[in-house]
């Protein structure tokens, strides 16, 4: 038996507006939290992060407060309040050099630095330590589509480069961003793990949305999220005499107004719905009564709503841009995200042929069965003994095999 790692992992989301990163976060420490042996994984976070993953910490897995400096508590406010929250917003228009960005990579607080073998960064923040780590950039968008993003948005992600050069290990959740990792920043794949997440929906949900049959589409009104497509989509259909609900959960952005105003123009103003921010029971509830998720995105790194629809029985049809395809396999309608007509005759199809929904609900249930929490704590933690030079189980080096790298 390995002498247990002690690792930190930084939670580094922001609670209700991070979607599936979020989610990600609270499943990996509800997972490593379950696993045996003499491990340990502290979620080393502010009070905000802590009241989020309260419910999922457990077990192996345990909480550790950092020092609750003046500008952490000042933080703490601008979450907390309207006028820092505006604060913020404000602040984040302001434009900031390349350079200076990666220049200004936070430092792992001392705490981390001191105390663990290893830390893990599971969302797209990164510091700068001593100490061995991984990193998960979950996507390169920024270099696909840079018109998507402000400029100090920009300046934040120059950073994605050094976490990838850095860490000991990237952490990736499909073979599409691990291509795109090794290629655009010339990284050993060796080094850089597939390992994908389960699915973060709630076992508990809300009763069934009544009312009319509706598809479901669960995302923030983000330019790649592709609304307005979906929208000329819905109002094809209708013209088509087919007259189909869409209800689009998310956190509120400032492109709503503009996603509202182009679904009023385009005469669909009435089947489209924007119930905003949905707590988790909320969101299975829509899942559970949804005639079929439609998700259009246009750059994805995984595609959470997919596998949540595939648990749930729901019938999908989606985009077949990036990781999407590798997600969905055969269970799903994929459909060319620009090419409007392409994506309404694939909510059609799904929307209408009865036969077609049974097989995709049934091919679902399948793809579901292959992402599994488990194995994505337990391979985490194969990951984590491999970077602070530990020894090896068997099953960790069968696990880091699985996942594309070598110790």
């Amino acid at each position: 038996m390995h002498r247990g790692v002690h690792a930190a992992i930084r939670p580094g989301f922001h609670p209700g507006t991070s979607g599936g990163v979020e989610q990600y976060v609270k499943g990996l420490a509800r997972a490593l939290g379950a696993l045996d042996g003499a491990d340990r994984f502290a979620f080393v976070g502010d009070r905000i992060q802590r009241d989020a993953l309260a419910p999922f910490v457990h077990g192996a897995a345990t909480w550790v407060a950092l020092p609750e400096s003046r500008a952490l508590r000042l933080k703490i406010w601008f979450a907390a309040t309207r006028p820092g929250r505006v604060a913020v917003k404000m602040k984040a228009r302001l434009p900031r050099s390349t350079a200076a960005s990666v220049a200004a990579i936070p430092r792992a607080p001392q705490l981390v630095d001191e105390t663990y073998d290893v830390v893990h960064y599971p969302t797209q923040g990164f510091e700068l330590t001593p100490l061995p780590s991984l990193y998960q950039p979950w996507d390169l968008q920024h270099l696909h589509h840079p018109e998507f993003f402000s400029d100090a948005e920009l300046s934040r992600r120059a950073a994605y480069e050094v976490g990838c050069r850095r860490a000991a290990y990237v952490v990736v959740a499909s073979s599409f961003v691990r291509d795109d990792v090794v290629s655009r920043y010339s990284i050993d794949p060796a080094r850089v793990a597939v390992v994908p997440p389960g699915a973060p929906l709630t076992s508990a949900s809300l009763p069934v949305r009544s009312g009319r049959p509706y598809a479901l589409y669960p995302a923030q009104t983000w330019s790649h999220k592709n609304h307005e497509r979906l929208i000329d989509a819905i109002a094809i259909m209708r013209g088509r005499g087919t007259e189909v609900r869409l209800i689009c959960p998310g956190q509120p952005n400032a492109r709503d107004t503009e996603v509202r105003a182009h679904a009023a123009s385009r005469g669909v103003r009435d089947l489209v719905e924007f119930p905003g921010h949905v707590t988790d029971a909320e969101l299975a509830g829509l899942y559970a009564g949804a005639r079929c998720l439609v998700f259009p995105s246009l750059f994805e790194g995984f595609g959470f709503p997919v596998l949540e629809a595939f648990v749930a029985g729901a019938p999908v049809a989606c985009a077949s841009t990036t990781s999407l395809p590798e997600l969905a396999g055969d269970a799903a309608v994929l459909f060319d995200p620009i090419d409007v007509e392409s994506m309404a005759d694939a909510i059609t199809r799904v929307w209408e042929d009865d036969g077609l929904r049974a097989a995709l609900i049934e091919r679902g249930h399948v793809r579901a069965s292959l992402y599994s929490w488990d194995h994505l704590a337990r391979s985490c933690r194969a990951l984590y003994l491999a970077a602070a030079g530990l020894d090896l189980e068997p099953d960790d080096e069968t696990l880091l095999v699985c996942a594309g790298v070598s110790a």
